[in-house]
């Protein structure tokens, strides 16, 4: 807010918090969150005051709030609600972090079985009154006119830009991974257990990267940035956090079940890397792309292997001419 950015995205839990957060820190009150902490069913209340941290001659900008969602019936829950502007409805399809399949199922390779039921229900959406974008193999311009002519605004691209000269992938990998793509000779898999969040996580298969068994085996598990860790009651009374991604001794001396452990990768560590800031030269990255690379395949083609963020919306762009 004090960047003034225009909108803010949320894809993680349910963010029904974040517009009156908005509202405590545009009204210089004390704003509350309720964090989920294992084993205190009420949660843990934190508090900011904002008078503490920014000076009253800064005006905060309220951002637009758009929720990430999956399914259409969280949409339904949100649809009243004061401080949601739209949604952005990401399928399974998409890079990153995924929800979890409805089924409950796995393959044999671990990868969680999808059906039409993980998909939303986009005549739903309409009829909540609210703007909608779609994600997850959206990135082309047939795609996007098709979720234009569902009743979306629009779409949400990664993989497509992930990949344009401005990213800021770690660049030698950004050309290794483009030139996988334009021979075809690249898999993206959804890894029900890497990701220590618990939720399935798109992964691209790459040698030398924590898609492979033995790299994950033989690097260090250490959690030092601690965006996904999970806070818990200690005996104490007080609140710690814990991450199934750090040493497993750590985490089960800290109260964690040892199931939860097994196969997870540091995914901050990891993504940190692939943007070129590795905390040592010898941290392992994962690459995390969406499952249709087809437009990245086309764009390195046209422009002679690189292709910039303003010729991915010119592309894009030509499903309205």
């Amino acid at each position: 807010m004090m960047a003034e950015v225009d909108y803010a995205l949320v894809g993680a839990g349910m963010p029904e918090q974040f517009p009156k957060l908005f509202n405590d820190f545009i009204n210089r009150q004390t704003a509350t969150y309720k964090l989920d902490v294992y084993d205190l069913p009420n949660g843990y209340d934190l508090e900011l005051n904002l008078k503490d941290y920014v000076p009253k001659e800064i005006t905060l900008k309220k951002p637009r709030f758009i929720p990430i969602i999956s399914y259409d019936v969280l949409a339904k829950r949100f649809k009243d609600s004061e401080g949601i502007d739209g949604f952005i409805v990401e399928g399974p399809d998409a890079g990153g972090h995924n929800s979890k399949s409805r089924n409950k199922k796995v393959d044999e390779k671990r990868e969680p079985v999808y059906t039409d039921k993980d998909y939303a229900d986009l005549k739903k959406m309409l009829e909540y009154g609210k703007p909608f974008w779609l994600a997850g193999k959206y990135g082309t311009p047939e795609k996007l006119k098709e979720a234009k002519e569902n009743g979306a605004i629009g779409v949400q691209v990664g993989s497509d830009f992930a990949l344009c000269n401005e990213s800021g992938f770690e660049k030698a990998m950004a050309k290794h991974v483009r030139d996988f793509i334009v021979a075809e000779e690249i898999e993206v898999m959804t890894d029900a257990d890497l990701s220590p969040s618990g939720f399935p996580f798109k992964k691209a298969l790459i040698e030398g990267t924590l898609s492979q068994k033995d790299i994950i085996e033989k690097t260090k598990r250490i959690c030092t940035l601690g965006y996904l860790v999970h806070a818990y009651l200690k005996e104490n009374g007080s609140i710690g956090f814990r991450c199934p991604a750090e040493k497993p001794e750590t985490f089960i001396k800290k109260g964690g079940d040892p199931e939860d452990t097994k196969s997870k990768i540091c995914l901050c560590r990891a993504l940190i890397a692939a943007c070129g800031n590795a905390t040592d030269s010898e941290e392992p990255m994962v690459v995390t792309l969406g499952k249709d690379l087809q437009t990245v395949k086309k764009l390195i083609q046209e422009h002679d292997g690189n292709y910039s963020a303003e010729e991915v919306i010119v592309f894009l762009s030509s499903s309205n001419k």
